[in-house]
């Protein structure tokens, strides 16, 4: 699914990043072989640990400027 990026994430948004893929002999944690880094950013709703919507996409690696792409493209700030 692909979003219209008409409705950026707003409010309270938790952003995490991690890796797709699963256990890799040799290659632990967050090293990349053949996982993919994501960045994740949740909306969270009123209500505790509600989620009203999210977005995820993949990135290079783990610096600001990588993060800073889904801030830019689906998160809407003050």
């Amino acid at each position: 699914m692909k979003s219209s990026e008409k409705y950026p994430l707003q409010g309270k948004v938790e952003v995490a990043e991690t890796v797709l893929g699963g256990y890799e002999e040799g290659k632990p944690g967050r090293s990349h072989g053949d996982k993919i880094p994501i960045v994740i950013a949740i909306e969270k709703t009123a209500v505790e640990d509600g989620i009203k919507k999210a977005c995820t996409m993949p990135i290079c690696d783990y610096s600001n400027l990588e993060l800073g792409k889904l801030f830019d493209k689906y998160i809407r700030t003050c």
